[in-house]
């Protein structure tokens, strides 16, 4: 977002009449070198605003700010107000009065409003508004989305608008403000929403998303903004080079040029990522495949045997669980620039599996001999050669190596929802031992690979975060080796 000055937009917001469509009309002439300045003189029936709204140069932001002005006109009057004449505002400007509570006393006015945003990312924006009158000035910061901006800025100046009449009152009591907690010198105060405080320094605040509170050991802790009440600061927080800034918190303006370490939140994004110790654990849907010799025994009627090799297929499905850890070195992205992550891992691991396993038994067959009448002598059968069920016990232990994707998008600056999409290179020692058989089948395969498919979220302030994996692990054939394909459902930590 580009900074705005502090009436940047004045022009366009002071001739609101009810339409967004209204111009302001040309401001009377200033007047000459001597001559006393003219007052304005409001109607002393009518209980007046100055309405201010500062835009912020972004299309997309103004269209919406502007619906917003458009329906906080239609809220004034309906609580018994009018605007103050534009000529009288803009003549009040041309003689150097900016700022809100000058305005007012110039046009004579009971009110001034102004709403100024003052943060704005991709996501949302934080909305300052401001309603003065002789007694004091009330505020208060309105975090929407774009779209909300239409709806929650006029319903939270109409909270703070008084009944007309009451703020010009002789005597009157000031506005209450809002009281401030006792604080140790130098100590910096966090009040969250259940009524806890946090103490420590206020190294960075992002109104809407976070705050990041270094603590009296040293360590820093990010708070979202959904969970705090109020910020005490003594001293302005640290800048984070770019990044959105509302005026007197000590951060940087929108757009301003990079200086200084890296802080904030893509300090602490940074910190997220690098080298993380990452496992997962998986209930797993695993199949086998495999080629088994098979012997046919047929014994003649003369009395010889012969036996014949062939070959026949084997295997089956089943269910068990694998365990899987090592290392995973996620590259953070540019917060600023990119929503995309990338990762390099590598580990090992553990799976298990049961699987009912079928296959085909040897035969024997009997030759059978007849006389010439017909007569049976020898008896000739077949047995075997059928395909027999029972079970086997399968046992991998693979070695991955790869990488990870993330593609997604940021919420704030302190939350990333995406897809997180992996590859990896996975040579496998395997064993299986079926039921039937007297000896086992293992070995190692060095032709294994995997796919993954994680679904979550990222937190800047989290160091692991569980989210939700799929995975398809193929082992093809190699030689004699079997084919392994297993499906595994579950999470994954990083």
């Amino acid at each position: 977002m580009r900074a705005v000055g502090p009436f940047a937009a004045i022009a366009a917001v002071v001739a609101w009449s009810g339409t967004s469509s209204a111009q302001l009309p040309p401001a009377p002439p200033p007047p000459p070198p001597g001559a006393p300045a003219a007052a304005a003189a409001p109607n002393p029936a009518q209980h007046t605003v100055v309405l201010l709204a500062d835009m912020t140069g972004e299309a997309e932001v103004d269209a919406h700010l502007r619906v917003a002005t458009d329906a906080l006109v239609q809220r004034i009057r309906a609580r018994g107000y009018e605007l103050a004449p534009p000529a009288a505002v803009g003549a009040a400007m041309q003689r150097g009065v900016t700022d809100p509570n000058g305005l007012r006393s110039a046009v004579g006015a009971e009110l001034a409003v102004r709403t100024k945003v003052t943060y704005r990312d991709r996501f949302h924006a934080v909305i300052h508004v401001t309603v003065v009158s002789a007694l004091g000035e009330r505020g208060q910061d309105v975090t929407a989305t774009p779209a909300e901006i239409d709806t929650a800025v006029p319903a939270a100046v109409d909270t703070l608008l008084p009944a007309p009449g009451t703020a010009v009152a002789p005597g009157a009591p000031p506005v209450a403000a809002v009281p401030v907690p006792a604080t140790q010198p130098g100590a910096d105060r966090v009040v969250l929403k259940d009524g806890s405080v946090v103490e420590g320094r206020v190294i960075y605040q992002a109104p809407g998303s976070y705050v990041i509170v270094q603590g009296p050991d040293g360590r820093q802790r990010t708070i979202p903004w959904d969970r705090v009440h109020e910020v005490y600061a003594h001293a302005p927080a640290q800048p984070m080079p770019g990044g959105p800034t509302p005026a007197g918190t000590g951060l940087s303006q929108l757009g301003a040029p990079p200086s200084g370490p890296r802080l904030g939140g893509q300090a602490t994004w940074d910190k997220r990522g690098g080298s993380i110790f990452a496992f997962d654990l998986q209930a797993q849907v695993s199949g086998i495949l495999q080629t088994i010799q098979t012997t046919v025994d047929k014994t003649f009627t003369s009395g010889q045997q012969m036996t014949f090799t062939g070959e026949s297929s084997a295997g089956g499905g089943g269910g068990g669980a694998g365990l899987h850890f090592g290392y995973l070195y996620l590259a953070a992205p540019d917060v600023e620039k990119s929503t995309t992550w990338s990762g390099f891992r590598m580990g090992t691991g553990f799976d298990f599996a049961m699987i009912a396993y079928g296959h085909r038994t040897d035969a024997h067959i009997q030759a059978g001999l007849r006389d010439s009448g017909g007569n049976e002598l020898i008896r000739g059968y077949a047995d075997g050669g059928d395909t027999k069920w029972g079970s086997t016990r399968v046992i991998m232990i693979p070695m991955s190596i790869g990488g990870q994707f993330g593609f997604g998008k940021f919420w704030g600056e302190s939350r990333w929802n995406g897809v997180m999409v992996g590859i990896d290179y996975r040579p496998t020692y395997f064993h299986s031992k079926p039921s039937d058989f007297k000896s086992a089948t293992d070995g190692f395969n060095p032709a294994g690979f995997q796919l993954t498919l994680d679904i979550g979220s990222l937190e800047a302030a989290n160091k692991s975060e569980a989210n939700f994996r799929m995975s398809v692990f193929l082992l093809p054939p190699v030689g004699n080796r079997p084919t392994f394909l297993t499906l595994g459902f579950g999470a994954a930590w990083y």
